[in-house]
């Protein structure tokens, strides 16, 4: 039976090495003695981080390995740079995932079944690389040109608008609660502040309604979940121009970006990215 860790990790890096993606080194996991997701990065124009993994699910067959593709991207004005063991509490996201978040959906539900996992054969290490090869063009070709589009603070902003508008994770709140407490320390709020954004939110408030619309139990409650978009969304925009309209607060939050960035940027360097 071929070895399926070492064959996916050489292919990832065979097909996205070329692309600048390298494979993190050394991530611990405060449960085991390593993280049980292999991360590879690359990191654009310094502040702006792609990153690409991979999870074993539960074989559908006997003689398979079954995996799900992941995906994402942050910046690297956060405070934290916290690669869990679980990818989605990092914005790391399935095929799947970033097909069906956006606003104008025209996947088919055939298709986004066949993407959703992928199937591995064991018998030959020639079975499984054709297998493995597949599934990786399928990340190439779908999701590594949205990856693409982020290339600085304008479009990682965005690209969270687009494809995490009910997440809210460009958050922010008063100054000294933002600095004081964990909730923010993986918020990307301080790109609001560095691209200087005064959009009114609408778009994105609108995106998130619809996305969370199917699953209310009746078409009765639409006007509370409205209702609390909009609360929110008034409360974020008077949290944004409160920084931006006060030059003290404003120096402070771009101080804090630049100074989250160099932390950043040496955690990675511990992580083996050169």
């Amino acid at each position: 039976m071929a070895q399926f860790q070492p064959i996916m990790k050489k292919a990832f890096l065979d097909h996205f090495g070329k692309a600048g993606f390298v494979l993190l080194k050394g991530i611990m996991h405060p449960f085991h003695k390593k993280t049980p997701h292999p991360y590879f990065v690359r990191l654009i124009n310094g502040d702006i981080l792609h990153i690409l993994s991979y999870r074993q699910l539960s074989a559908e067959r006997v003689g398979e390995k079954t995996i799900q593709l992941l995906a994402g991207s942050v910046s690297l004005y956060r405070r934290k740079l916290n690669f869990s063991p679980e990818p989605e509490s990092f914005f790391i996201d399935s095929i799947v995932s970033f097909l069906q978040k956006s606003c104008e959906l025209s996947s088919s539900m055939d298709f986004l079944y066949k993407v959703v996992s992928f199937q591995c054969r064991t018998e030959s290490e020639e079975a499984m690389q054709a297998d493995i090869d597949y599934a990786l063009s399928m990340l190439e070709k779908y999701i590594l040109p949205i990856l693409d589009q982020v290339q600085n603070p304008e479009s990682c902003v965005t690209y969270f608008r687009t494809y995490y508008p009910c997440g809210g994770y460009l958050k922010l709140d008063t100054w000294e609660t933002f600095l004081s407490n964990e909730r923010y320390a993986v918020s990307e709020g301080l790109l609001l502040i560095l691209t200087e954004d005064r959009s009114d939110c609408i778009e994105e408030m609108e995106c998130a309604i619809a996305q969370e619309i199917p699953f209310l139990r009746s078409a009765d409650d639409i006007p509370k979940l409205r209702e609390k978009y909009e609360k929110r969304r008034i409360e974020q925009i008077s949290f944004r121009d409160t920084i931006l309209d006060s030059p003290t607060l404003k120096q402070a939050a771009l101080a804090e970006a630049e100074r989250c960035k160099e932390i950043n940027l040496e955690w990675l360097k511990l992580h083996g990215f050169k």
